[in-house]
């Protein structure tokens, strides 16, 4: 799998307590601005995104974690005072976030009016239930991004 670093939202990043928003936002431009952002993720005309993989790089047990559900968010302001969710995950049990864990979303929903209209900026928020404690034996970290296609060679 290749991850675009401009399509990367989270590069390792920790995962402790509460919700966490992602270490990358992804700015698709202004409006009017040559296509270069949402064009290439967003497929307008037909209302479908580009792949999306989210993947756990370290294990997310932790002291005390118990689940870890997974946002996909845009905004038309950077700080994101007002984002809208595209998308929710179930809430996935720590026993199942072993490393090499993937939240795969080969479709993430088509964009409302407001949403395409709200949709400058993305982000994920990480939703964490209890304390992720991590250590150097459990780092409890993920990376996620947008990739070119399917993943088709999972182990």
């Amino acid at each position: 799998m290749i991850l675009d670093l401009e399509n990367n939202l989270s590069s390792d990043q920790v995962l402790t307590t509460g919700t966490q928003v992602s270490t990358n936002v992804i700015d698709f431009g202004a409006a009017g601005t040559p296509a270069q952002g949402l064009e290439m993720l967003y497929r307008k005309e037909t209302g479908t995104w580009k792949v999306f993989n989210a993947q756990v790089t370290g294990t997310l047990a932790g002291a005390g974690g118990t689940s870890v559900q997974l946002l996909v968010q845009v905004d038309d302001d950077v700080a994101f005072g007002s984002a809208q969710t595209l998308y929710t995950s179930a809430a996935i049990a720590v026993a199942t976030l072993v490393a090499g864990y993937r939240f795969l979303i080969d479709k993430l929903p088509p964009m409302t009016a407001a949403q395409a209209a709200d949709s400058r900026y993305m982000r994920l928020s990480w939703v964490t239930v209890g304390t992720h404690t991590p250590s150097a034996a459990d780092p409890c970290t993920v990376t996620a991004g947008f990739i070119g296609g399917p993943v088709t060679n999972v182990a």
